[in-house]
């Protein structure tokens, strides 16, 4: 979406230079999404810090998705629940689930998986995952792209042998472009939610937010801070709810880092995505 980068720059300029206290940098986003119903009234805030990186570029002891697996067993058969959760910046794509098989294993092909795209308000968005691949001793999922801050939600059963080994996933390096560019990862993740078609709330998010990027500057941290505007799809007039989307995100920025938040936004960021 375009025109709000424009508005928040001249907003920016009309104030001058940037008094605020707090040290961080912003994106903003928004968007309207197909869904429909309060849960799809909301603005998410996420809040990155950065990571150490070796001299190679790759991130020490950090592959980007926070893993939590967990092995049940009934009869036999072992039920694996999985969950990946995105705590980089970035979206994590061409990766995959690497299921080891010991002999006389057999998968069950009925893999349930869903995103948790917020946990207050809580929001599922199902998944459709098959195996890619079933060789002799492994089987192999191809996962979706992970949107930052996003939790992908897998299960499955394997029968008639021992306890597998657990999962591990394949394919995904993060890199930096260049030294001076720092890795991030999620350290906070707030949902706001907004009543139909209005961009003002009250929520006591807000001053959490504010005292954890506080503390994050008594640190000596600098962290990044992403506002995504959302919007549902129960509109007749979809450029409304596009506009609502954008006066949501920056209704919440202003609530966060002030009126002059346009100054803090990221130096090289695009705009609205």
């Amino acid at each position: 979406m375009k025109g709000l980068l424009p508005l928040l720059l001249a907003v920016s300029v009309t104030f001058g230079m940037c008094p605020g206290t707090l040290n961080v940098s912003l994106d903003m986003h928004s968007e309207t999404v197909e869904e429909r119903g309060a849960n799809y009234r909301r603005a998410d805030v996420l809040i990155f810090i950065p990571v150490q990186v070796d001299n190679k570029g790759e991130v020490r002891a950090f592959s980007g998705l926070r893993k939590k697996i967990e092995t049940l067993e009934t009869d036999g058969s072992y039920r694996i629940n999985l969950s990946l959760y995105n705590i980089t910046l970035k979206t994590i794509d061409n990766a995959y689930l690497v299921q080891p098989l010991p002999d006389g294993t057999r998968f069950d092909e009925n893999i349930r998986a869903f995103k948790i795209l917020s946990l207050n308000p809580k929001i599922e968005e199902p998944v459709n995952l098959y195996p890619t691949d079933i060789k002799k001793g492994k089987l192999i999922i191809s996962l979706p792209p992970i949107r930052s801050g996003e939790d992908l939600r897998i299960s499955y059963t394997v029968s008639g042998g021992k306890k597998p080994p657990e999962p591990v996933v394949r394919g995904q390096k993060l890199l930096i472009e260049e030294e001076k560019d720092p890795v991030y990862m999620l350290v906070g993740k707030y949902s706001i939610k907004f009543p139909y078609a209005s961009h003002v709330t009250k929520d006591i998010n807000f001053k959490n937010i504010k005292d954890v990027l506080e503390g994050l500057n008594r640190a000596g941290v600098k962290p990044i801070v992403k506002i995504f505007g959302i919007a549902d799809g129960k509109t007749k007039n979809p450029e409304l709810n596009n506009e609502i989307a954008k006066k949501r995100a920056t209704f919440v920025a202003r609530k966060v880092l002030g009126q002059n938040f346009a100054c803090y936004i990221r130096r090289g960021f695009a705009g609205v995505q």
